[in-house]
């Protein structure tokens, strides 16, 4: 809450502090700590530094010495604040325009220490205290509010008596003044109490109203009150539902919805101390739910006013769909889950309710927000311009998918209305990308995402004595320079070093920069020691005061001798020669003009504004000086200072079109071109766009890596640093104030780390400019500093950062598997963000309806409301991969005709879902064990039967063009299964009556569409082996896009002729030797051998080990949470078998008691949900439960972030059921038992994008290069690699010579043989083997011997 809405006895969890209060006063605090010192609670208080940041701290000598000796200035200056000693009761004018703290605790400490004072009602303590509060009436109340705060800890020992509190002595003279027997020297007392979980600001004292001693002494004789207000809030509730109830649309809710209303108003209420009583029902629900959207009081009331003022049937319709989208935006922790169990567990409460909503939404907020904003303030910019362009009107229409383009750009056309002087319009039509619901856009058929960008806040400090300003028209510093006896301050302005005085002087004027600064002068005849010689034989002498005021004179005093001669001081142009004069550039003056006009853009003034620091660049300069003489510095890597923003990356590129446009506009009209017109080139704007550093492919092979690219942040691009080489080391580090906002874990491996970034679940983006909000260390949930891809880490708590960091990089990687498997062991958030996932992934019903048809390719859905038929597209969706082999997306209905489904439901799910839970792999029963010399390092052992259970979902796309001419004499057909090498289609062309045959083979997989976009002209008829795949694709195409356009088809724009066909094929590709694999916690390993079954040992129950781990891998990787999770699963797989063996209430008893030890919620809020859940099935329910866990094989377990069981809980939960973490296994091969028991259980392991297949290549011959004659590099060009020394001696150490005659004979660079080889293969149809004749790289090396004169001819 505004520090100045503070109401009396009203508590709340927040103040913040203005600089300066409407009567213009600053603020003191002057600390009075019952219990506590006063740095351990100073971050709890969350006063910004920007608004106090300076600490007095008083020197006494009686009744004890007390003084600011070093060891507390360093811990203040620890804290970043700023230490000042001096006197009680002395002059505070060094004070004057700053709020501070005034702490006299070191003395009061050792007052009570000396004198082992137990109470204050008398004598020396109260005396004491007495004299603290008095010397409070020294400080001037024309210049401060004179505020105690008085500061209690809950977690330490409270007197519980008035009598015994430090406060006592307050408590007299407030009895005192209320009598009007004294004045006292204070204006305001606060109380703030605290412990570990939060705390209370609570105004108890205002001079300006009646003092209620009673109620104060209540409150301190039962303080612990305060924190807990459940009666206070339900009444205060209570009080809204009636309003609710009194309001146009009270009918239009049910009692769930009624609840969720009341707490946002509460939360409204609350914040902005808000009297409920007087404000009208309908405005009520206006201005809460606006400022729950907009987050900004004036902006909702703003609004509300505007709504209530429509007409009553209006208002009560736009009521009705407010409210409605008001509930719907709330409605964000919902689990997709079809698990019963983990429904009724309520995944979101055991995560702290931490859902990423609004990360997902952030650049759709942002776009909606701002981007229109902005874009109208950059054309208002042309208003101040020589010849102004004024603004008149903006409008935004979204362009229609052009007829018959195959690779369609999505875009959102802006029309701008200028009008010049003469009245004359000027149409500007600007092309935008168009942001889809996923937040991404579609560039010429490819999906791709606006990374958003972090960058610092416009003015940043980023070392002692140096200050920068950036802004998206350009950047300016200041430094105060550091010379032997005196400092100047200096300023690097449009390119050029400049005395600060001096730039100020021309651009505001000479006395207006005096006054600016509060500098004092008078002009002399006579020299003194501190006068400065005027070029008309005067002198000048200035009357400064502080360091700030120094620095600045030092600056004029550099710039006197380019003074002009006879010119007056005080005009603009003997500022504007000494400018000229000191940089010897008369086009200087043009470019700091320029830069001075326009580097404030309205993007940095609203920033600015938010920020409560000066948005005029003559008093922004002022404020950096200020700061930069004191030696004031930002952490360069304290997000405090940074911001996140996406649509402003595409209005920095738009910037510099409307400038450069501008520019060539004033030219043609200033050379007499009376028809000229303001043009700007879309075209451009589009290529800038997609050429962004910004811009890139959106990348989602499975959903961990499509919503890491949704919340991923980098400083890269405009405006930020260029590239990555461009990031020093020490900007990478973490930083505290990353925790809650910033995932410090996840982050890439290589030259990236550090630089690509991700928010957190639960960061705080606090407005419209992407500000960060700020968490206090002891207040921030453990699942808040965990992104999307670490959440989904059961048990992470368990392991080394640097794994985690491993691990998340691997869980992007893992590929979209055939039939996967819900985690036995989850984190919570498996269910949670599967809601946030785009199309790829999941099918959601756009409206409230009814299935009225299905088939493979289409789920039709009639509208409740307009009774119209919305087709959604379930055809496989193409899952892009950086790694080069992308995935395919299956959906499978969830949905079958006549299914009444809401909006926003499920109705098919897509890769890497099932049963709505986020499933990359499946759950394996491993031991940790050597195995035969296989599972060395990274090496791992599968069995057979678990490897097939790795089939990976993969798509190849071939694209062939057919002219008129050309025939098709053979096609695959759709759903036909293809072998490596099998021919998809083979035409002929007839050149010259001589027939050619055109074949193109695939690389295998099941065909499963061929689209065919027909350009031929009417009369020419199509193949006829295409036309039942034409016919075919023809109804397809017009269901989902209207009419066939025949003869338009165009490719990125432009038309081609003929006919194009696609080919889309599903690979399902099996687990092979040397895939790699991995669990959650990174470790990952090469399959080294495939084992047959029956070789695989076995446990005492009969089961087959899946999957052998090297034993070492935990001790090596340092993740033990994979043995949590281990024998976790072990356990979810007890569980499941005990349902289906088990009577009932038996089970129920079991299970019950296990979930009890193993949950750590609070108040075991996760098992009593469960087991509650349960318990109310049916039998018919709950014996489909049992037949659902009977396929599952798992009755999963969740172990939220941070608040899992412990090592021993689990153990303890093993041995209730019964099991061990470690048997003797059998090993049937071998006949016998392993010597010592091996730990087992289930983990969840997934196929990573490493596939042998795509990394073996062997070629015997292929392109050279021309220079070496060596072959060339990589798979994709058919290369390959010459041996070289170590692989030659290798080769001869195993005796291969023939191997070695063959690699460096004819098959290598030894061209005469090959081509006699070639010859003999012609004119016979074969050859033999022939020794080589020459050899060429030997050759050469002779021939550079020879040269350097190591070896003779």
């Amino acid at each position: 809450m505004l520090y100045e809405k503070l109401r009396l006895f009203i508590p709340v969890k927040s103040i913040f502090l203005p600089k300066k209060l409407k009567d213009k006063r600053n603020i003191v605090f002057v600390i009075l700590p019952e219990n506590d010192k006063f740095f351990d609670f100073y971050n709890l208080l969350g006063f910004r530094k920007t608004v106090i940041r300076t600490i007095y701290v008083p020197r006494t000598t009686k009744p004890v010495v007390t003084k600011l000796d070093s060891k507390m200035r360093q811990k203040i200056r620890d804290y970043r604040l700023i230490p000042i000693s001096g006197k009680l009761q002395e002059d505070y004018i060094d004070l004057f325009g700053k709020n501070f703290f005034l702490d006299p605790t070191v003395f009061l400490d050792k007052v009570i220490e000396k004198y082992k004072l137990r109470n204050f009602f008398k004598g020396r303590g109260l005396n004491i205290i007495n004299s603290i509060i008095n010397s409070v009436g020294s400080i001037p109340k024309t210049h401060f509010e004179r505020v105690i705060l008085y500061s209690l800890n809950l977690n330490k020992y409270i007197p519980k008596k008035l009598l015994y509190k430090k406060f006592l002595p307050l408590f007299i003279m407030l009895m005192k003044w209320e009598k009007k027997k004294i004045d006292i020297p204070f204006d305001k007392i606060i109380l703030f109490v605290y412990n570990e979980e939060e705390q209370r600001f609570l105004l108890i004292f205002d001079r300006n109203q009646k003092v209620n001693l009673a109620r104060i002494k209540k409150i301190l004789n039962n303080v612990i009150h305060i924190k807990n207000q459940e009666i206070e809030n339900k009444e205060k509730e209570l009080e809204i539902e009636e309003k609710i109830k009194s309001s146009d649309i009270a009918n239009e809710f049910d009692e769930k919805e009624k609840d969720k209303l009341v707490k946002i108003v509460a939360n409204y209420a609350d914040k902005e101390n808000i009297d409920i009583k007087k404000t009208k029902p309908n405005m009520l629900l206006l201005t809460s739910g606006l400022y729950h959207i907009t987050g900004s009081l004036d902006k909702a009331i703003g609004l509300a006013i505007k709504a209530d003022a429509l007409p009553t049937e209006k208002k009560i319709s736009f009521l009705r769909k407010f409210s409605k989208h008001l509930l719907n935006q709330n409605n964000n922790t919902i689990s997709e889950s079809n698990d019963i169990l983990i429904k009724n567990a309520n995944p979101s409460t055991l995560i702290d309710n931490q859902i990423p909503k609004h990360l997902i939404g952030l650049r759709k907020s942002e776009f909606t927000t701002n981007l229109k904003t902005d874009m109208v303030n950059l054309f208002k910019t042309l208003e101040n311009e020589p010849l102004p362009l004024k603004f008149k009107d903006i409008k935004v229409e979204e362009l229609k998918e052009t007829p018959g383009e195959i690779e369609e750009t999505l875009l959102e056309r802006y029309t701008i209305t200028l009008e010049d002087e003469e009245n004359k319009e000027h149409i500007v039509n600007i092309d935008f990308p168009k942001l889809t619901e996923n937040g991404t856009f579609i560039i010429n058929g490819k999906p791709k995402v606006l990374v958003n960008q972090i960058v610092t806040h416009p003015i940043f400090f980023i070392k002692p004595y140096s200050a920068r300003f950036e802004s998206s028209y350009s950047s300016f510093s200041i430094i105060s320079k550091q010379l032997k006896t005196r400092s100047y301050l200096i300023a690097f302005f449009a390119n050029y070093k400049v005395p600060l005085f001096m730039l100020l002087a021309y651009k505001v004027g000479f006395e207006e920069t005096l006054k600016l600064f509060g500098i004092k002068y008078e002009i002399t005849d006579k020299k003194t020691k501190d006068s400065y010689k005027l070029n008309n034989g005067k002198y000048i002498i200035f009357k400064t005061v502080n360091t700030v005021q120094e620095e600045l004179i030092e600056s004029f005093a550099k710039s006197m001798h380019y003074f002009p001669k006879d010119q007056d001081i005080n005009s603009e142009d003997f500022w504007r020669e000494t400018l000229v004069n000191y940089n010897g550039n008369r086009n200087s003056i043009y470019a700091i003009d320029q830069t001075w006009k326009n580097i404030v853009t309205p993007i940095e003034k609203s920033i600015l504004s938010n920020n409560n620091e000066p948005v005029d660049l003559p008093n922004i300069m002022k404020y950096m000086s200020n700061r930069v003489c004191s030696g004031f510095s930002y952490d360069r890597n304290d997000i405090r200072h940074s911001r996140i923003r996406s649509s402003e990356i595409l209005i920095s590129q738009l910037q510099k079109q409307i400038k450069a446009a501008y520019n060539e506009y004033l030219s043609k009209v200033l050379g007499g071109d009376k028809n000229a017109n303001y043009f700007i080139d879309s075209r451009k704007v589009l290529t800038d766009i997609k050429t962004s550093q910004n811009v890139q492919n959106f990348e989602s092979i499975n959903p961990l890596e499509e919503l890491s690219f949704l919340t991923r942040i980098t400083p890269v691009g405009i405006g930020g640093i260029p590239n990555l080489d461009a990031m020093p080391e020490v900007a990478r580090n973490i930083h505290p104030s990353y925790f809650g906002n910033i995932d410090p874990l996840e982050s890439p491996e290589g030259p990236s780390i550090g630089i690509q970034q991700h928010l957190t679940v639960g960061a705080s983006i606090v407005n419209n400019r992407g500000m960060f909000g700020i968490k206090i260390d002891d207040k921030i949930k453990p699942s808040e500093i965990l992104s999307t891809t670490s959440a989904m880490i059961p048990f992470v708590e368990y392991n080394e950062g640097a794994r985690i960091n491993m691990a998340t990089g691997q869980a992007k990687q893992a590929f979209p598997l055939l039939n996967p498997e819900n985690p036995a062991v989850q984190s919570g958030y498996e269910s949670i963000l599967t809601g946030l996932l785009s199309d790829n992934f999941i099918k959601k019903s756009p409206v409230n309806g009814k299935v009225v048809d299905l088939t493979d390719e289409i789920i039709s859905i009639k509208d409740q409301e307009t009774g119209k038929i919305i087709n959604i597209d379930i055809t496989p969706r193409i899952l892009r991969s950086g790694q080069g082999k992308n995935g395919l997306s299956i959906f499978k209905p969830k949905v079958t005709i006549n299914t009444i489904v809401k909006k926003d439901q499920i109705v098919a799910e897509g890769a890497n879902i099932k049963d709505g839970l986020i499933s990359n792999g499946i759950n394996l029963l491993v031991a940790f064990m050597p195995w035969k010399g296989y599972n060395f390092e990274d090496g791992q052992v599968i069995s057979k039967s678990a490897a097939k259970k790795f089939v990976s979902l993969h798509n190849e796309e071939y694209k062939i063009y057919l002219t008129e001419e050309e025939d098709v004499s053979q096609i695959a057909k759709v759903g036909q299964e293809l072998s490596p090498g099998e021919i998809l289609i083979a035409f002929s062309t007839t050149i010259y009556d001589v027939e050619s045959l055109n074949i193109k083979r695939c690389e295998g997989g099941r065909l499963v569409r061929i689209e065919i976009y027909n350009n031929l002209p009417k009369d020419k008829e199509i193949p006829k082996l295409l036309e039942e795949p034409y016919k075919e694709f023809v109804k397809h195409y017009e269901k989902l896009h209207g009419r066939y356009p025949r003869g338009k088809f165009k490719e990125q724009g432009r038309q081609f002729k003929g006919i194009m066909l696609k080919f889309i094929l599903k690979q399902e590709l099996e687990l092979k030797k040397g895939d790699k694999i991995n669990n959650r916690f990174f470790n990952k390993g090469l399959i080294a051998i495939i084992e047959e079954d029956e070789n695989m040992p076995i446990t005492p129950w009969g089961e087959r080990i899946d999957l052998i781990y090297n034993p070492i891998s935990i001790i090596n990787r340092m993740n033990p949470g994979q043995l949590m999770e281990m024998h976790t699963g072990l356990i979810s797989r007890k569980l499941a078998q005990l349902i289906e063996t088990s009577p009932r209430k038996k089970f129920e008893s079991t299970f019950g008691e296990v979930l009890k030890i193993l949950d750590k919620t609070k108040d075991k809020t996760y098992s009593k949900n469960v087991i509650s859940a349960l318990k109310k099935l049916g039998d018919k329910e709950y014996e489909r439960l049992k037949e659902y866990y009977k396929q599952k094989r798992f009755i999963p377990i969740i172990s939220p972030p941070f608040k899992g069981p412990k090592k021993d809980d689990v153990l303890k939960a093993l041995s209730f059921l019964n099991l061990k973490p470690a048997y003797k296994l059998r090993l049937p091969e071998f006949n016998k038992y392993t010597d010592d028991e091996i730990g087992i259980g289930y983990i969840y392991v997934f196929k990573l994008e490493h596939l042998s297949e795509k990394k073996l290549h062997a070629r015997s011959t292929g392109p050279y290069v021309a220079k070496t004659l060596a072959p060339t590099g990589g798979k994709k060009r058919g290369g390959g690699a010459s041996l070289g020394e170590l692989d030659l001696y290798s080769l001869l150490a195993y005796d291969t010579k023939y191997l070695i005659d063959e690699f460096y004979g004819p098959l290598s660079n030894d061209h005469k043989a090959k081509n006699n080889m070639i010859s003999e293969i012609v004119r016979t149809g074969e050859t033999s083997f022939q020794t080589s004749l020459e050899d060429p790289v030997r050759e050469m090396f002779v021939q550079y011997m020879t040269a350097i004169h190591l070896i003779s001819d």
